[in-house]
């Protein structure tokens, strides 16, 4: 028997951490409840293992439990990406130009200071 996968939206988690799908969306078996499936999000090229915590036949939906901390890249030509302390998806390219900006932020008040001291001979007013 091979695992399902199913599609993902991210951000869609309710208020007792689990995930909604769509059972439209499963490809490669079917979804049980106790059961192991494969939950992937395309867009980010992201999966990780996910336990069905309920099925939803009447609204078309699963509920997942997906494991967070196992959320890996699927695809190595997609842009990489990470989580943060909550858990949450933040990509590295993100990530690398908010520590540019930052790096420039401190640089350019270096500047300015070394401006200053040089504009005032190095004698503080």
């Amino acid at each position: 028997m091979s695992q399902s996968r199913v599609i993902i939206d991210l951000n869609a988690v309710d208020e007792d951490g689990e995930t909604a799908v769509f059972l439209r969306d499963v490809t490669g078996g079917e979804l049980k409840v106790g059961w192991m499936t494969t939950a992937y999000e395309p867009d980010d090229g992201v999966c990780a293992p996910a336990r069905v915590a309920s099925i939803r036949e009447d609204l078309g939906v699963a509920f997942l439990q997906v494991d967070w901390k196992a959320l890996r890249r699927e695809d190595t030509s997609r842009p990489r990406f990470r989580l943060n302390k909550r858990g949450w998806v933040t990509s590295t390219a993100a990530h690398t130009t908010a520590q540019l900006q930052t790096t420039a932020r401190v640089q350019s008040a270096q500047a300015a200071g070394e401006i200053v001291r040089r504009a005032t001979n190095g004698v503080a007013h």
